[in-house]
Formats: C-alpha cells, sequence, structure tokens
C-alpha cells in the first residue's frame, strides 16, 4: 500500500534551531528518517562523526522543512511556526515532539499547560511517550521538566542513538496498539488497514532493535506474526 504524509494519521515534529538547518547533522537526519520509516528499505546508521559535538546552543533563525520523508518528519527552528503547526494538527494526527532543551523549556510547558489537546487521545487522556527533550545539558533543564515528569509522556536525553530508538520503539507500539483494534472491526477496508499498521509496526521494533538492543524482540514478533496472519486469513476469506 502506497504511503504518504497527508495519508498518515501521525506525524514526528522536531523543533531545534540547529537540526532543521538543512546542511547540518546529514548523518542523523538520515538515520531519523530511514528508521521512522517502515518502508524504507535502507536504514542509515546513527553512527559517525557529524554529531561529535553534539547538539549545541541553537544560533540561526532559519525555518526548515523536509518533505523527502513520506512519514512526516517536519523540521522547524522557529517556536511560534512550530506552535501553530502542532496546534494545527491536535486531534487530527498522533503527533511526535522531539524538541531542543532551550526551546523545550518554552514550548513544552505552554503546551501542557494550555493545550494538552495536542498530546491527547479521543478520549481526553494524554499519550505515554509524545515529547522527547534532547539536550547536551540535561541538568540545565531537569527543573522545568520534573514538573512534567508524573504525566509519563515526557523524556529527555542527550544521547542522538537513545532518541531514536525511543521514537522508533514509540511509533511501532503506536502500530500495534492500532492495528489490534482494528483488527476487532468487521469491515474489511479497516482490516486492510489493520494488516498494514501490524506490517510498519513489526518492521519498526525490528530497526529500533537494530538501533540499540533491549527490546523482547522474540516475543513482539511472535505476537505480532500471528495477528497479521489473523488479518491476511479475514482478508483471504473476504476475497473467497
Amino acid at each position: 500500500m502506497a504511503s504518504s504524509t497527508n495519508n498518515l494519521d501521525h506525524i514526528i515534529v522536531w523543533l531545534d534551531k540547529n537540526v532543521a538547518e538543512s546542511d547540518r547533522y546529514p548523518l542523523m537526519k538520515s538515520a531519523f528518517r530511514t528508521t521512522v520509516n517502515p518502508e524504507s528499505v535502507s536504514q542509515t546508521s546513527i553512527i559517525g562523526d557529524d554529531l561529535s559535538n553534539n547538539i549545541c546552543d541553537e544560533r540561526t533563525d532559519q525555518e526548515a522543512n523536509s518533505d523527502s520523508n513520506p512519514f512526516g518528519l517536519k523540521l522547524f527552528d522557529d517556536l511560534d511556526k512550530c506552535y501553530k503547526f502542532l496546534l494545527a494538527n491536535a486531534g487530527k494526527k498522533r503527533i511526535f515532539f522531539i524538541t531542543s532543551g532551550a526551546l523545550g523549556q518554552y514550548i513544552v510547558p505552554k503546551l501542557l499547560n494550555k493545550d494538552p489537546q495536542v498530546f491527547q487521545d479521543k478520549n481526553g487522556k494524554l499519550y505515554e511517550h509524545s515529547i522527547y527533550i534532547f539536550c547536551a545539558h540535561m541538568a540545565a533543564h531537569a527543573e522545568w521538566a520534573q514538573d512534567f515528569l508524573d504525566l509519563n509522556c515526557i523524556q529527555m536525553e542527550h544521547d542522538e542513538q537513545i532518541v531514536l530508538f525511543w521514537l522508533t520503539r514509540d511509533i511501532a507500539n503506536y502500530f500495534v496498539t492500532k492495528g489490534k483494534e482494528e483488527l476487532t472491526k468487521t469491515d474489511i477496508a479497516t482490516i486492510k488497514q489493520a494488516y498494514q499498521d501490524l506490517t510498519w509496526g513489526r518492521s519498526l521494533y525490528v530497526k529500533a532493535n537494530s538501533v540499540k538492543k533491549g527490546l523482547p524482540i522474540d516475543a513482539l514478533l511472535t505476537e505480532i506474526d500471528k495477528l497479521i496472519v489473523e488479518a491476511e486469513n479475514k482478508i483471504k476469506e473476504s476475497e473467497d
């Protein structure tokens, strides 16, 4: 099934003045794009020299968006533009939000205090693991982030490999959870969507495990494979 940003119900938004510059951190951005895309055959390794100085303080005022990734990785360096984009997609897409600590200290409290719907499901419950604070100086941002840790929607890390692992794992969780729910329906269009979502979730679990070991990968794949077979059987029965 062909994919496009418009047809997807999730999106990754990344707010960071340095990362948004088109000529900075090409290896890291390639690693994120290829890893979070379950249909990408290739997967760029995140290990390399373009992150040797880690994420540093923001220095520019340039916004850049990448449209080359069909899985909706949107880059921003302007806080207000990013905020408006998040609000425009609230309730429409499941949002996974990466931000630097320097900008995150302003936008995250504002979002969670004033516009939590950006990260809420249809029942008004906050999604777990929606916000990733990616910064080199974690201690400097621990105080304001501490106020929101009990919501279980924020993760903070300075290591890009761990952030990529978390993000890929969490999107995989989203696809599989969604696929399981869709599989309980009776209409064939929803069953076909379940098949796609479960297949994508499986692919992303494998990719997450290749970034960083630690998932119970065999148990996860065994469970998903059973669900995929169930979806295949239902699709086949509808076509007989």
